[in-house]
């Protein structure tokens, strides 16, 4: 019987140990939540911080992008005239025998229309034409001359 009289206290011993253990796992689980929370924020901030320096750096990304079709524009536009100035410096080498009457110049070529008295004036300047740019590309020469010695000359870039 004396056992029987013993339960109770232990059932008092047993509810305040399952108390103090959920008491104890409340404050646990507590901190570990407030540690996850206040972590989750520090993550939060650093993603932010690195989605403003992948932005600036996308940004960087596209105005050098820009850059370099611009300063492949102006390559291009610097190339085309140094191959014109070529052309015009070429075109004052013209002997006297040769009155120039028209000049087209576009992206296909070079055409230019005259009148001679000196055909072959008019073939070695036409030879001296067929090389118009600094770093000495050909081009393909093409010319007509009537009995009038009216003439026509085209130079158009090799492909």
């Amino acid at each position: 019987m004396k056992f029987i009289h013993q339960l109770p206290g232990y059932g008092i011993a047993m509810i305040v140990l399952v108390i103090a253990i959920s008491i104890g796992q409340y404050f646990y689980i507590t901190q570990a939540l407030e540690y996850q929370v206040t972590r989750n924020k520090v993550l939060e901030s650093e993603i932010a911080n690195l989605d403003k320096k992948i932005y600036e750096i996308r940004t960087i990304k596209e105005s050098r992008s820009h850059l370099l079709e611009h300063a492949h524009l102006v390559a291009t536009i610097n190339e085309k005239l140094a191959n014109n100035t070529a052309v015009f410096e070429k075109l004052s080498l013209a002997p006297s025998s040769l009155h120039l009457t028209s000049l087209h110049l576009n992206e296909k070529g070079v055409y230019i229309k005259g009148v001679t008295n000196d055909p072959n004036a008019l073939e070695n300047f036409i030879n001296t034409l067929s090389v118009t740019s600094q770093n000495n590309t050909t081009h393909e020469t093409a010319f007509q001359i009537d009995r009038n010695n009216n003439f026509q000359v085209a130079l158009t870039p090799k492909s």
